[in-house]
């Protein structure tokens, strides 16, 4: 069975994706250090400041990766809707030749 073209193209999704979430989590385990100091310190709010902005990066990733996914998925149902209508095509010409 052959690999289908675009495997690379996840793989490399895939890759990136896993080094996002990792990079975040050394942000968050940083911050998380760093908001456990003195209680009104400057440190402390810049971490939560810190903290803030990364969950604001993180829903914007996540929304470009869910507006990618329901591109490719819109792309592959088009694609599975010619696939079906070509495969009647195939079945009705069959038909057609058996009679």
């Amino acid at each position: 069975m052959s690999t289908p073209p675009d495997s690379h193209k996840k793989s490399c999704i895939t890759q990136e994706i896993d080094a996002w979430v990792l990079a975040a989590q050394e942000q968050r385990a940083k911050l998380h250090i760093q908001s456990a100091g003195p209680w009104n310190s400057d440190e402390r709010h810049k971490a939560f400041a810190r903290m803030s902005e990364l969950l604001l990066e993180a829903f914007e990733e996540m929304r470009m990766i869910s507006a990618s996914l329901r591109e490719d998925s819109q792309a592959l149902r088009s694609h599975a809707g010619g696939l079906c209508a070509h495969s009647q095509k195939l079945l009705d010409r069959h038909g057609r030749a058996a009679e």
